[in-house]
C-alpha cells in the first residue's frame, strides 16, 4: 500500500475536506482499496478548518495509518473550494494532480495510462472521465455526465468532469490555476474558470470510463450553488469578451476577419458564447457556420445546429448534421448519442422509419450507462452505505 521511497513523486491526489461526515472515509477507502500500486503518489488533503471531530480528524487518522502516503495542509478559517484548490495544487509534489471530492466514490480506471498518454500529447493539459449519478434515498438516479469538451459550448455546457481529472500541475499554475469567482469562497464556478483558461491553451482529453460514482446530498456545495451558476457563467463570459474584446466585436460584427492560430480556440469560443446569447435561430446557424470554418472537428457545432434545423423544420439538414456528429464519434459516448437522438427526431419528422436510427441510439445508451461486474459491486456498496448513514441521521418519528 505505501508507495515506493524515491525522490520523484509523479501523481498528487489532491482532495479538500470540510465536514462531509461520514462520506470522507468512503472516498479514501475507495482509492486504497482500488488495486492501484500507489508508487511515486501522494495524498494531499486540505483541512479547510473543519470543526472538532470533522473531516480534519479523518484525514489525521489515515495520516497515521499511512505516514509514507498521506500529507495534510490546513486552514485556520474556512477559505472555500477555490482557494483549498489553489493552496492544493501549490502543495503538490507531483508532474500531475488528480482532484477528487471528498463525498464521493473512487471508480478504478488506468491512472497510469492516462499519465503516459498526457507524456506523450503535450498539447493536453488535462484528461477526465465520467461520473454517475446516486443519493442516499434513492440510489442509481439514471444519470451519467461527462462527454467530449467543446470549445463551442464551453462558456455555456462543458460536460466536462472534474472529479477523477488528471490536470499536468505545470499547465495548471501556466493558467493561474484556481481562482475565486465573484460569487465568494463557494462559488460553484472555479473548476469552470480554470477550464476555460486552460482550454484556452490546451486540450482538454476525454476518456469513456468511469472516474467516479458522484453522491448527490443536500449538504454538497454543487447543490448549495446550482443557483449561482447562470449569473457565473455570464460573468465568466464576461471576462471572455474583456480579454479578446477586439475579436469579439468583429464576430458578433459578422465582418471579414483574419483569425490567427494562437485566437483559433478563443474565435470558437467567443461564437458559442454568441450564439448562447442569441434567441434569434438565423443568428445562431449563422455563429455556427462561423465556428465551423473556423473548427470543423468540434462535435457541438453540429449537435446544435441539428437541434436549430429542427425547430426550423429543415430536416432533411438537419438528418444531414446529425450523421456527421454521429461519425465524428462513432465509437459512442454523449456526442454520439446526441447524434443518433438527433437523427431520430428528424427521421421521424420526416416519415422515414425509425427503428434502425432507434437501434442505434438504444445501442449508444447502453454503452453510455453500463457497468462491469467489480463497478456494480462498488456503486452497490456506495449506496448501501449512503441509506445506512441517511437512515441513522433521520430524526426519529
Amino acid at each position: 500500500m505505501a508507495p515506493v521511497n524515491d525522490s520523484r513523486i509523479r501523481l498528487s491526489i489532491i482532495i479538500s475536506c470540510y465536514s462531509n461526515i461520514p462520506y470522507f472515509g468512503d472516498a479514501l477507502d475507495s482509492f486504497l482499496n482500488s488495486g492501484y500500486h500507489f508508487r511515486n503518489t501522494e495524498f494531499v488533503i486540505c483541512d479547510d478548518a473543519s470543526p472538532a471531530g470533522g473531516d480534519g480528524d479523518t484525514a489525521r487518522r489515515y495520516m497515521a495509518k499511512y505516514p509514507d502516503l498521506f500529507r495534510m495542509i490546513r486552514h485556520d478559517e474556512r477559505m472555500g473550494i477555490a482557494v483549498s484548490y489553489h493552496d492544493l495544487v501549490e502543495a503538490a509534489r507531483g508532474d500531475y494532480v488528480l482532484i477528487f471530492d471528498a463525498d464521493d466514490i473512487f471508480v478504478p480506471f488506468d491512472i497510469d495510462a492516462s499519465m503516459d498518454y498526457l507524456d506523450a500529447h503535450p498539447e493536453c493539459g488535462a484528461s477526465y472521465g465520467r461520473k454517475r449519478l446516486f443519493n442516499d434515498e434513492e440510489g442509481d438516479m439514471g444519470t451519467v455526465h461527462g462527454g467530449e469538451s467543446s470549445l463551442f459550448a464551453m462558456t455555456f455546457d462543458p460536460r466536462i468532469v472534474h472529479n477523477g481529472m488528471l490536470i499536468r500541475v505545470s499547465d495548471l499554475k501556466a493558467v493561474g490555476s484556481y481562482i475565486p469567482t465573484n460569487f465568494g469562497r463557494d462559488g460553484g464556478a472555479a473548476d469552470i474558470s480554470m477550464w476555460i483558461r486552460l482550454s484556452l491553451e490546451k486540450e482538454l482529453h476525454f476518456e469513456f470510463p468511469l472516474r467516479a460514482f458522484f453522491r448527490v446530498h443536500k449538504s454538497q456545495k454543487t447543490s448549495a450553488n446550482n443557483n449561482h451558476h447562470r449569473e457565473e457563467y455570464r460573468y465568466l463570459g464576461d471576462q471572455l469578451i474583456e480579454r479578446y474584446r477586439d475579436l469579439y466585436t468583429a464576430l458578433e460584427a459578422r465582418r471579414p476577419v483574419t483569425i490567427s492560430a494562437a485566437q483559433r480556440r478563443a474565435a470558437v469560443m467567443l461564437l458559442g458564447l454568441l450564439y448562447h446569447r442569441t434567441d434569434d435561430p438565423m443568428l445562431k446557424l449563422s455563429y455556427l457556420d462561423a465556428a465551423e470554418q473556423v473548427m470543423p472537428e468540434d462535435y457541438a457545432i453540429y449537435e446544435l445546429r441539428a437541434e436549430q434545423l429542427i425547430k426550423l423544420g429543415r430536416h432533411h439538414e438537419a438528418l444531414d448534421n446529425a450523421f456527421r456528429l454521429y461519425l465524428l464519434y462513432h465509437e459512442g459516448s454523449y456526442a454520439a448519442y446526441q447524434g443518433t437522438l438527433k437523427a431520430r427526431i428528424a427521421a421521424e419528422n420526416l416519415g422515414y422509419p425509425t427503428a434502425v436510427y432507434s437501434a442505434v441510439e438504444q445501442q449508444v445508451l447502453g454503452r453510455v450507462f453500463e457497468l462491469d461486474e467489480s463497478q456494480k459491486k462498488l456503486f452497490a456498496a456506495a449506496i448501501a452505505t449512503g441509506r445506512r448513514e441517511s437512515a441513522k441521521a433521520a430524526p426519529a418519528q
